[in-house]
């Protein structure tokens, strides 16, 4: 049986601040959100149209086509860094991505930040890197895309590009869908804003995590707490994980079933030190050279490649999740796609 709301709310609140496998993650979780995770602007905007959704689409992407890297990150850099910013760094531009035919869900409001979310197929260059925080990442397949425009200043950029897992259908979402409050308690399994961290304390935790019972299982969920998990540190040191809220605006769309499509930023954290390190000794004991991922390599200087005392790497993570109807029987928070890229490294020796 599924926890109450209240006891849900408890969990989630928790795990957006501590887990019991990790030290704290690099980046904390926001306050309290408004709807579409920020305060409106005084000036309303005009609402989104399709002709410019489409305009905005083929800009932004045939940028990231055009083999210029400079102009691409510029126009990928915005909200929060999104996964082709991982293989302009580990491509240097080798190949080209390529989307298929378009279709735009634009929410029906008028405040900023404004955005609005596309579905595509996207084709990566052979080389892309084939995972991602240890989840698989099929070269070719299903995206969901989301754009942002914060305030009226500020140019459209692309927030999030996440691949769908593999046989995963997007659940429907009209054309123009409502808005799901991120705050609402009573209409959906857990409150919008509580998703991300439910999530989280699955990922540190495992299986066995109170959050689990609201949770479903998969390479989202307990996937990646699989794959951290089994990740063996150097003999003699500490290894440990955090996956937590980030301060990116969070943002929810109503589904035809009464359900909602909850869009949300996390930051992973994952540190590996030798026990000395970890107690602060003074001075610090040496270990064993502690291997540095692929993925951030290119984060590190070529002098502090070869860490001895502590290794701390972050990803930036972005999600999408369906949270059911609250009428839902026996259902759990679905968590349905990820994007994202490694964003820091730090080596001690």
């Amino acid at each position: 049986m599924l926890m109450s709301a209240i006891a849900l709310s408890a969990v989630a609140l928790a795990a957006a601040g501590c887990s019991g496998s990790a030290t704290a993650a690099s980046k904390t979780t926001s306050g309290a959100a408004s709807q579409s995770g920020g305060a409106a602007s005084s000036s309303s905007p005009s609402a989104v149209t399709t002709a410019q959704a489409k305009s905005i689409f083929k800009s932004v992407t045939s940028q990231a086509d055009s083999g210029n890297q400079k102009k691409a990150l510029a126009a990928t850099q915005g909200v929060s860094w999104h996964e082709q910013t991982f293989d302009f760094f580990a491509l240097k531009h080798s190949e080209k991505y390529t989307y298929g035919k378009p279709s735009f869900i634009i929410p029906r409001e008028s405040v900023y930040p404004q955005w609005f979310a596309v579905t595509t197929k996207i084709t990566a260059p052979k080389d892309a890197p084939s995972s991602l925080a240890g989840v698989s990442r099929p070269a070719s397949g299903p995206a969901l895309m989301t754009f942002e425009k914060m305030n009226p200043q500020a140019p459209w950029q692309l927030s999030t590009t996440m691949r769908l897992q593999p046989g995963q259908q997007l659940p429907k979402v009209s054309p123009a869908p409502d808005i799901a409050q991120l705050d609402d308690t009573s209409s959906y399994l857990v409150r919008p804003d509580l998703v991300g961290p439910l999530q989280a304390s699955v990922v540190d935790d495992g299986p066995k995590a109170p959050a689990a019972s609201a949770v479903k299982s998969g390479p989202l969920t307990t996937g990646m707490y699989s794959y951290e998990n089994g990740i063996k540190p150097v003999a003699g040191d500490k290894r440990m994980w955090s996956l937590e809220g980030a301060t990116y605006d969070r943002f929810a769309l109503r589904l035809a079933n009464g359900g909602a499509l909850v869009f949300y930023s996390d930051a992973l954290n994952e540190t590996e030190e030798t026990p000395s390190e970890l107690n602060l000794a003074n001075p610090v004991t040496p270990g064993k050279v502690i291997p540095v991922p692929g993925p951030f390599k290119v984060l590190i200087p070529s002098h502090e490649s070869k860490p001895t005392d502590k290794l701390e790497t972050d990803y930036d993570l972005d999600f999408a999740a369906i949270d059911p109807p609250a009428s839902a029987k026996n259902a759990k928070i679905q968590v349905i796609t990820m994007g994202g890229v490694p964003t820091s490294a730090d080596a001690h020796s």
